[in-house]
């Protein structure tokens, strides 16, 4: 953040409504209320609510919103001073199985919301790095360890969301530096992981950033099947139903 331009600060991200900075920012009133800290009372103007879905959508706006005329090297020095302390936090007596609220509304033991954490910083910084084209970072322990998270989310979305039919067969194929191949097939309506098959029903190829892009809702199926981002071998209305059933990350 330290390496951008005033201008590039202020460049749209692909979330909607949010530019660079708000991305930065969310990050900053996550930690702050994992923290504890008092978050100053706000109504939002309602051009700040046209993307609000939820309690926590308006939780994470009101955090953005409150930081849009903080400078960037304020921000910096507010991430810095929210960061350390969260990092003091689970050095000294964390639980790591002390059921606490996430951000998410879930209740979850203290790995689990270490993990999502992890998962949350890693997804905003590559939107940063899209808005800003500094790419990097795709692979490593934080990516390891949200695609990992990813891999797991297929046979729900499979079995309950595709309702993929007994017998039928999907491969996902991920290329690039960490590549991936991962088989998964339907028996009494639940999707399960199996080994490759020879002759799978259908084949989605793709890299990992743009698995990324579907599993978070950053980009449409269609767009990414355009752009030549995604093949799809074999049954392509399977293929296609796959495609925009995948977006599991708000």
């Amino acid at each position: 953040m330290e390496s951008l331009s005033s201008e590039e600060w202020l460049l749209p991200s692909d979330c909607p409504g949010w530019t660079v900075k708000d991305c930065f920012s969310h990050l900053i009133g996550i930690e702050s209320r994992l923290l504890g800290r008092q978050i100053s009372e706000f109504t939002l103007e309602s051009e700040d609510l046209l993307y609000v879905r939820n309690e926590l959508g308006m939780k994470n706006q009101i955090d953005v919103v409150l930081r849009r005329s903080v400078s960037s090297e304020n921000l910096i020095k507010e991430y810095m001073s929210v960061t350390s302390a969260r990092l003091d936090m689970l050095k000294h007596g964390y639980s790591m199985t002390e059921k606490r609220e996430s951000p998410d509304g879930r209740v979850v033991d203290g790995r689990e919301l270490i993990s999502v954490r992890i998962l949350d910083c890693w997804v905003h910084e590559q939107d940063i790095r899209r808005a800003t084209g500094k790419i990097g970072n795709l692979t490593g322990d934080s990516a390891a360890h949200v695609f990992d998270r990813l891999y797991k989310t297929l046979p729900f979305i499979l079995g309950k969301r595709v309702k993929l039919a007994d017998g039928s067969t999907a491969k996902f194929i991920f290329q690039g530096d960490d590549s991936e191949i991962i088989s998964f097939g339907s028996h009494a309506g639940r999707a399960r992981k199996i080994e490759n098959p020879d002759n799978p029903s259908v084949e989605l190829i793709m890299d990992h950033e743009i698995y990324l892009l579907l599993s978070c809702g950053r980009i449409s199926p269609d767009k990414a099947v355009i752009s030549d981002r995604v093949e799809i071998i074999g049954d392509q209305d399977l293929g296609s139903s796959i495609l925009s059933h995948m977006n599991f990350i708000p």
